[in-house]
């Protein structure tokens, strides 16, 4: 499970950019929901999950598109948007954390079970730099259907669902949130300055 400390490094994170942002209410508010949303969830390796490969084999067919490293916002959709007509596979976003680096991460979950095939791809690569994915810690922020993740993807550019999520739900529009290419970090550095 997550360890304490990087549940509090990522709430200190938050904590900070809601006060940064005080001027900014929709923005700080915005920082305040992520908090008041975080749950740490265990990942599980997908062939730990009885069932699940077949899943994302049909899945898969219906998007021929493979995984790729650092495209974990498109793995974990078009996974799960590919098993639309099912509804099987949600989409989860929320903050994976090692060490002192947070990043604003994509998974999946099947049946309550929390799987991340970007990050399977990347263990490969941190075990050539030495490293293990074991290290990483997930706190999940939203975890959507995938009829909800399709319908949330129809008001984002690309990328990360939080904020159209957070728009929808709070009955805010687009403009609301200025700075918004500033809302969800990509390996930022945590620090007792954050």
């Amino acid at each position: 499970m997550v360890p304490i400390e990087h549940e509090k490094n990522v709430r200190t994170y938050l904590h900070h950019h809601v006060n940064y942002y005080s001027t900014t209410p929709n923005v700080s508010a915005f920082y305040r929901w992520q908090d008041s949303m975080i749950q740490p969830v265990k990942i599980e390796s997908v062939s730990s999950i009885p069932g699940l490969m077949q899943v994302i084999d049909a899945a898969m067919k219906d998007c021929p598109r493979s995984f790729q490293l650092k495209h974990c916002y498109d793995n974990a959709f078009n996974l799960s948007t590919s098993s639309y007509a099912n509804q099987q596979i949600h989409y989860v976003e929320g903050f994976s954390t090692c060490g002192e680096y947070l990043c604003g991460h994509a998974w999946n979950s099947w049946n309550g079970r929390h799987f991340d095939v970007t990050g399977e791809l990347a263990s490969d690569e941190t075990k050539k730099l030495g490293g293990s994915i074991a290290s990483i810690s997930y706190l999940r922020v939203i975890e959507l259907d995938p009829l909800t993740a399709f319908a949330r993807s129809l008001d984002s550019d690309s990328g990360p669902l939080q904020i159209p999520h957070f728009l929808k739900t709070h009955k805010l529009k687009k403009s609301a949130l200025d700075r918004v290419g500033l809302l969800v970090p990509d390996m930022e550095l945590l620090s007792d300055e954050a």
